[in-house]
């Protein structure tokens, strides 16, 4: 929020992309959302190209949004394949549903997510 509040300060964006990871969770980026409607800032949403659970709370959190005023920004489309039941989520005209369901509306497959689980593991370790 430090950073949000110097960009408002400075009137240094036009547009603020709202990333459910990157701010903490769905919580913290709407609450983001409310300080940048009262500044009338534009907002958006984003998604860096995680599966299609952190795509849902994207896609929740643009809906619960009253003031997405830029189509939003995401990288989903250069995944082969997701961890959700069903596989992907399906573009219809350039648009993705928003899931229903309890939760985000999704749910993992957890035979797909196995075999990542390791690799994701191993990678932390080096990583930390």
């Amino acid at each position: 929020m430090n950073r949000l509040a110097t960009c408002v300060r400075l009137e240094a964006v036009d547009v603020i992309l709202l990333d459910t990871t990157f701010w903490g969770g769905l919580r913290q980026a709407y609450r983001a959302g409310q300080v940048l409607e009262t500044f009338q800032m534009g907002t958006s949403v984003h998604s860096s190209g995680e599966a299609g659970i952190q795509l849902a709370s994207m896609l929740h959190l643009g809906a619960a949004l009253p003031n997405m005023s830029f189509a939003a920004d995401a990288h989903y489309h250069h995944l082969l394949d997701d961890i959700i039941v069903g596989g992907k989520m399906k573009y219809v005209d350039g648009e993705i549903a928003l899931p229903k369901g309890p939760g985000l509306g999704v749910e993992v497959d957890r035979d797909k997510a196995r075999p990542l689980r390791r690799p994701f593991c191993r990678c932390r370790r080096l990583h930390l």
